[in-house]
């Protein structure tokens, strides 16, 4: 599998010196950065000390935890708080809002879903394999450019794809050197992974 060099310490959540794009709306201060670097542990309730220290989403705690590669980043064991969480609101909440108050990605989210045998719509975007594998919309949009990844488009959206886990599991298997292991969403690619038996 491919691997890239992790980003800078220092880097991390630095307040960008070149303007344009998107403006940056949260910065990493060298205070906040030592914080993370000595108390982050993956769990709940240090996410939420870390969260209000910093004055960021939990979303934010957890992107900068990664590119620190400290341990206990996204995919890391649930916890029940987290698990009755989804059970009690994933018919009645967008997964995306699950996902932002639970600090995970909506890919980890449907994971876990399908795994409590909840009822989860098939297929995924684009948008949300690029985040599961932790790469840019430049990398996405050569995958389908190029023919590498192949899906449908939806139906109401000539513009938005949709993948079944199929789909992407032929992709992993042409394409290895894409894979940035070190970046997936670990509980999403494992959910996918362990049906590699079934090729149907």
């Amino acid at each position: 599998m491919a691997t890239r060099p992790a980003k800078p310490i220092e880097e991390v959540g630095a307040k960008r010196t070149r303007h344009g794009g998107v403006p940056q709306k949260w910065v990493l201060s060298e205070q906040g950065r030592r914080m993370m670097l000595e108390r982050y542990d993956g769990t709940s309730e240090r996410i939420t000390e870390l969260q209000r220290y910093l004055g960021v989403p939990r979303s934010v705690v957890h992107r900068w935890a990664r590119e620190l590669r400290l341990s206990g980043q996204q995919g890391a064991i649930w916890t029940p708080e987290e698990i009755d969480y989804i059970a009690r609101h994933f018919n009645t909440k967008k997964t995306g809002e699950i996902a932002e108050h639970l600090g995970r990605t909506t890919l980890s989210v449907k994971a876990k879903a399908r795994q409590l045998g909840l009822d989860v719509p098939d297929g995924y975007s684009l948008d949300e394999i690029r985040q599961g594998m932790g790469r840019s919309w430049e990398a996405a949009a050569r995958w389908t450019k190029q023919g590498m990844i192949k899906g449908d488009r939806r139906a109401f959206n000539a513009t938005t794809w949709n993948f079944t886990d199929k789909d992407i599991r032929d992709f992993w298997r042409k394409y290895p050197e894409e894979v940035d292991l070190s970046r997936v969403d670990k509980l999403w690619f494992l959910d996918i992974c362990l049906d590699l038996g079934n090729l149907g």
